[in-house]
């Protein structure tokens, strides 16, 4: 069940996006699940590829396709760099107008960390949808 429903069911199993624009994923984790209990912490593997406008007046930004952001990214010839407080990836850069942005955005390594920050915060459930995430994870062998 959703963050936002569930609070009020004290037995309802919460439902947590990895898809944060701030702060750190275990921090946010191991927050919930101070406060509903680890055993309530689902987490929503959801793979992130967004363009922030900066100072961003919202904590979503313009989605973009993977070849959307390659794009940009060989336009813009912007250095990518791995946040690991985010687990996610990010560049930043200027538009023509020199308005800054910054590009936020997951791919199979990044979820790969995801996953790991959640297991060494004890999260049990993790649920992903097809096909969002079935490009990016590598099947275990």
């Amino acid at each position: 069940m959703p963050l936002e429903c569930g609070r009020t069911l004290s037995h309802a199993i919460l439902t947590v996006s990895t898809a944060i624009s701030g702060g750190s994923l275990t921090e946010y984790i191991s927050s919930l699940q101070g406060i509903y209990g680890a055993a309530r912490i689902a987490a929503f593997l959801q793979p992130v590829s967004q363009d922030f406008t900066l100072p961003s007046p919202t904590p979503n930004g313009i989605s973009l396709s993977a070849a959307a952001r390659a794009a940009l990214l060989a336009q813009t010839g912007a250095q990518p760099f791995f946040s690991r407080e985010l687990c996610a990836k990010y560049f930043t850069y200027m538009n023509a107008d020199g308005q800054a942005h910054f590009v936020l955005y997951d791919d199979d390594s990044t979820l790969a960390a995801k996953l790991a920050q959640l297991a060494g915060c004890g999260v049990q459930n993790v649920f992903a949808l097809f096909p969002d995430a079935a490009g990016l994870l590598k099947p275990q062998t």
